[in-house]
């Protein structure tokens, strides 16, 4: 007769076990959902700061308007290098940095350029070179 309340405790423990468990799955399965998101941002965030590198170099309303005559006049010694402005039109939705920055480095003995994209998508900020 001492034992009536044993199955009631046992079963009560049982279902805090699962619970918990069932807790730390929901947990566990919401934390990689936030990943694979900012995974996913990251991204695009990463594509869009290339994109616009590819655009500066190899458009030419923004290489020869912009880029060009931005270096020529380093070169020749009468202003630093401009940063180029992109065209809101052609930004990824989303980004809101319309700049791509340009420096002249010294590698090897020679003169480099350097051009560098910076993508703002959602919060997350990413620059690339």
């Amino acid at each position: 007769m001492k034992r009536k309340g044993s199955i009631l405790i046992a079963s009560l423990l049982v279902f805090v076990v699962v619970f918990m468990g069932a807790l730390y799955i929901l947990h566990a399965s919401t934390q990689h959902m936030n990943i694979a998101k900012n995974n996913g941002v990251s991204n695009q965030a990463f594509y869009s700061a290339e994109k616009k590198i590819y655009m500066t170099l190899f458009e030419d309303q923004y290489y020869k308007s912009q880029l060009l005559p931005s270096v020529n006049n380093y070169l020749r010694g009468n202003e630093p290098i401009k940063d180029v402005i992109l065209n809101k039109e052609d930004l990824d939705n989303g980004d809101s940095i319309s700049r791509v920055k340009a420096s002249l480095e010294v590698r090897n003995n020679r003169q480099c350029i350097n051009v560098i994209g910076e993508s703002k998508v959602n919060n997350q900020s990413i620059k690339v070179s």
